[in-house]
């Protein structure tokens, strides 16, 4: 057992060295940490309480902001407005005032409802430049000029696809759905209009209409088109929708 020296603790500090002071059992010490706590407590509330606002409030209205920035591309014509382009010359493509002759066109058939139609590619229907300029996406003001503005940028080969029958394959965008079914569409070369926002080239849809009921829409799934194309401008009061229309006389859709 230890034993203890009587009045030990109470011996003073050598000469020239200070003792700390205790404060661990300062009832006032204790006091002040504790509020120094709570305060520091009360700050990070605040900080996260206006994280969260800031949050609350900003969110929406990033969220307003990116789908009004974002253009809405399920029509033709905003499509086509964000194509336009000012001051550029057009220049008719090469060997488009000789004799037309189908070039690097497919050659294969697709056989159904007692018709062929001859197998058509988004590569070769978007095949060359295409510039839109302000007359030619409004024609109100001459619709004449505007349609040989557009026509004159068509390559002889793409015209004489002009009231053929084709089988065209790409995706369906759906212009109007009315009960379940659809008699207007475009149908694209790939889905980044639809997942992404971003506007095909011109070329790159076709204006399509079905006869009879309508089709049910089909997303995200390739579909390939039968029916009679129709190659120049395709036109809406004026307006531009592009430069393919098909009179769809059926739809395939892949198994």
């Amino acid at each position: 057992m230890t034993s203890r020296v009587p009045g030990l603790d109470q011996c003073p500090a050598p000469a020239g060295e200070e003792v700390a002071p205790d404060l661990t059992e300062n009832p006032l010490m204790k006091e002040e940490q504790k509020k120094k706590r709570l305060l520091a407590e009360k700050r990070r509330n605040r900080r996260a309480l206006l994280q969260a606002l800031v949050a609350a409030i900003v969110g929406p209205g990033l969220l307003i902001w990116l789908v009004l920035s974002v253009p809405q591309l399920g029509s033709p014509k905003d499509m086509v407005k964000t194509q336009i382009v000012h001051g550029r010359s057009i220049k008719p493509p090469a060997g488009s005032g000789q004799t037309p002759a189908l070039t690097n066109m497919s050659t294969d058939v697709v056989a159904s409802g007692g018709r062929d139609y001859s197998s058509v590619s988004f590569d070769q229907l978007a095949s060359f430049p295409f510039v839109v300029t302000p007359d030619i996406a409004d024609a109100t003001a001459d619709s004449h000029r505007a349609s040989v503005r557009t026509r004159e940028q068509l390559p002889g080969a793409i015209k004489l696809l002009n009231d053929h029958r084709v089988a065209i394959a790409g995706f369906m965008l759906p212009v109007e759905v009315w009960s379940g079914v659809t008699s207007n569409f475009l149908l694209l070369r790939n889905q980044t209009a639809c997942c992404y926002g971003i506007a095909p080239r011109v070329n790159e849809w076709v204006v399509v209409h079905t006869t009879g009921k309508g089709v049910k829409p089909v997303m995200d799934v390739p579909v390939t088109a039968l029916g009679t194309l129709h190659v120049g401008d395709v036109r809406e009061e004026g307006q531009l929708l592009g430069i393919y229309e098909l009179d769809c006389d059926q739809l395939l859709t892949k198994q």
